[in-house]
């Protein structure tokens, strides 16, 4: 008897033994974990009628499934130029975690398991502004695509009252073929006629900037439809001038297709922090062709930043908290960063001329006009054959960083 009930509580242990494993661990699934992680985050350029190719259907992921994982372990997609984290520390960065890449790469790791059956994830709409104040239209153009992507600057009514931009959100009428869109506003009343005068009606051809003396006030591109201003601010938009948006067509467009783009603005009578874009360019380097990265460096101050852009009356004050930033280059543009002494304003480690944006630091720091920043820009001249320098043209090259500063009183 008392080894039958050995033998039995042997038996008993072995059981429990056996039911306590730990539960099979399972790789993540397109149903339930890769499908709504690239709806949140790739779906909104990668569609049917978007910029890039469909990325909602699961067969055609597969098939690009190698390309997929490089594009997010590089952090090239989706796309954020700015270091997000190790300069400063940045709002709204749309690079995926690293937990977020494990689960990609776990599930291809796993030959791509589907899982359950269930109703397809929604694939993202564009948002468009609830609380718009302003509505404006570019006439619908039907631009010359037949050597490639083309620029093509409009401009638009503004408003005879002093108002400041809050928000704004971009809504393409050919969302494949609409590249960005950047929206200026000329320096006065003198640039603002100039800029009638090309117009005539149906815009004119730019690139790089709008040909006449003007401020970057907002950029869009595809992936993230509605943009805001950190609260409290809003930028300067002066009263009775136009505004321009330059919007940079693909060369997918076929010939002949119209395109007419809507840009919905929010704008406030008056906000806590009133911002001004002020740009600080490197103008003066003369780079030697076929060089796979060249460097050029430039130091100013802010206040050589406000005679440059001749806005001395407008910015007498002394400081200035800044919100954030944007960088921009052209076609060879290869890397770009700010700093002020040890501090980071903004780094670009891998321009992408694509990909333009607004950079909006999670605390705002104080900068002093006297402040001396530090750019450094590098470029890849090896499709150039001759001397590349500052200029409007395709095959030359720009380097400038914008910071959104508040004045100080």
């Amino acid at each position: 008897m008392r080894a039958d009930r050995v033998g039995l509580a042997c038996l008993t242990l072995l059981l429990l033994l056996a039911c306590s494993k730990g539960p099979e661990v399972t790789a993540p699934t397109w149903s339930a974990d890769v499908q709504p992680l690239m709806a949140r985050h790739c779906m909104g350029c990668h569609q049917e009628g978007g910029l890039s190719f469909d990325l909602t259907d699961y067969e055609q992921v597969v098939a690009v499934g190698p390309s997929i994982l490089d594009a997010v372990q590089s952090g090239r997609m989706p796309p954020f130029l700015a270091e997000p984290e190790s300069c400063r520390p940045l709002e709204g960065s749309r690079r995926l975690n690293a937990a977020q890449i494990e689960r990609i790469e776990d599930w291809m790791a796993a030959d791509f398991p589907y899982g359950l059956e269930r109703e397809a994830a929604l694939v993202p709409q564009a948002e468009v502004l609830s609380q718009a104040t302003e509505i404006l239209r570019t006439p619908a153009f039907s631009p010359d695509v037949s050597q490639g992507d083309a620029w093509h600057c409009f401009v638009l009514e503004g408003d005879p009252e002093l108002r400041f931009l809050q928000a704004y959100s971009v809504t393409p009428e050919n969302r494949a073929v609409v590249h960005h869109v950047s929206l200026f506003s000329p320096t006065d009343a003198q640039s603002a006629a100039q800029a009638w005068e090309l117009d005539q009606g149906q815009g004119y051809t730019c690139f790089g900037d709008t040909v006449v003396p003007s401020l970057l006030v907002a950029i869009w591109s595809p992936g993230q439809d509605l943009y805001h201003y950190p609260q409290g601010t809003g930028v300067r938009l002066e009263p009775g001038l136009p505004l321009i948006a330059q919007v940079h067509y693909s060369g997918a467009l076929d010939p002949g297709v119209s395109e007419q783009t809507q840009i919905a603005l929010q704008t406030a009578e008056q906000v806590d922090w009133p911002v001004w874009p002020l740009f600080l360019l490197h103008d003066s380097f003369d780079l030697q062709p076929g060089q796979l990265e060249v460097h050029s460096e430039r130091e100013m101050s802010l206040d050589e930043a406000i005679t440059q852009m001749g806005a001395q009356d407008q910015l007498p004050q002394a400081n200035f908290r800044i919100f954030g930033a944007g960088v921009h280059m052209h076609l060879m543009g290869r890397s770009v960063s700010a700093r002020v002494g040890e501090q980071c304003l903004v780094d670009v480690p891998a321009w992408d001329y694509g990909w333009h944006d607004l950079y909006f630091y999670k605390e705002s720091l104080e900068l002093s006009r006297e402040d001396t920043v530090s750019l450094d820009c590098a470029w890849d001249t090896t499709s150039a054959s001759e001397a590349v320098v500052w200029g409007d043209g395709l095959d030359d090259e720009m380097c400038g960083v914008l910071l959104l500063a508040s004045p100080l009183d």
